[in-house]
């Protein structure tokens, strides 16, 4: 497998290990290439959504996910995408494809022996109530001479930058918002919706109860949102 050099990487999450956290996410790109891949550690690795240089977008399962389920007999679809859509711009020479929202609630005890070796970016956790929102922007600097980005709703922190080829340039923003009571709402009945089919989830994909999801929302513009989310999956003791 081809490695990715460490300049074309980015990894973030909220919390602390030594307390509470979301999951862990990567963005990366390639040299000499325009495509963005954004992936987590958390939901079974399985997650990933990449970003091409034509416009389209897709979000779908990773390739490793789809061969191990396959090997066992639990894949028969042809596309592992599940979700297809294409750019728009929200300003002249830039587009907002992807948002990603990290609420305080969210957040839970890293699993039992979690550790890795890479650098990741520890975003403070937000207050009670509120949640990160994570803003990922594209930006065409043949057609304006700085990607600036306003949000009239809450001061905006860099994060990390990356020119690409062809004159594009990819922006990572966060901010911290209050995350209204309707999408904490919207969180709870997907988290039960899904404990409903917990007994046919294999345990082995279980572990200790730590599994993560990802929930997906529509903007009005066409682009996506993604909520990091806990499954909290009850494990019952074998003692």
């Amino acid at each position: 497998m081809s490695v990715v050099p460490p300049d074309h990487e980015y990894f973030f999450a909220v919390g602390s290990p030594e307390t509470v956290m979301s999951s862990v996410w990567r963005v990366w790109t390639w040299p000499c290439k325009s495509d963005i891949y954004i992936s987590e550690q958390g939901s079974v690795n399985s997650f990933k959504a990449s970003l091409h240089q034509d416009g389209r977008y897709r979000i779908g399962f990773v390739q490793e996910f789809v061969h191990q389920q396959r090997a066992r007999g639990n894949w028969n679809l042809a596309d592992r995408a599940t979700d297809k859509w294409k750019a728009t711009e929200i300003a002249l020479g830039i587009q907002m494809p992807f948002r990603l929202l990290i609420p305080a609630s969210e957040l839970r005890q890293p699993a039992l022996g979690w550790s890795t070796k890479k650098q990741v970016i520890w975003l403070p956790a937000p207050p009670s109530n509120f949640a990160y929102e994570i803003r990922l922007y594209l930006g065409n600097t043949h057609v304006r001479e700085s990607i600036t980005v306003h949000s009239p709703d809450g001061d905006l922190a860099g994060l990390w930058q990356r020119p690409l080829v062809n004159g594009w340039v990819l922006v990572l923003l966060a901010k911290v918002g209050f995350f209204p009571d309707q999408e904490q709402h919207k969180v709870e009945l997907v988290r039960q919706n899904i404990l409903r089919i917990a007994a046919t989830i294999p345990a082995s994909v279980l572990g200790n109860g730590r599994l993560r999801i990802i929930t997906q929302g529509y903007e009005d513009d066409g682009s996506r949102h993604f909520i990091d989310m806990a499954l909290d999956v009850p494990i019952l003791s074998t003692a």
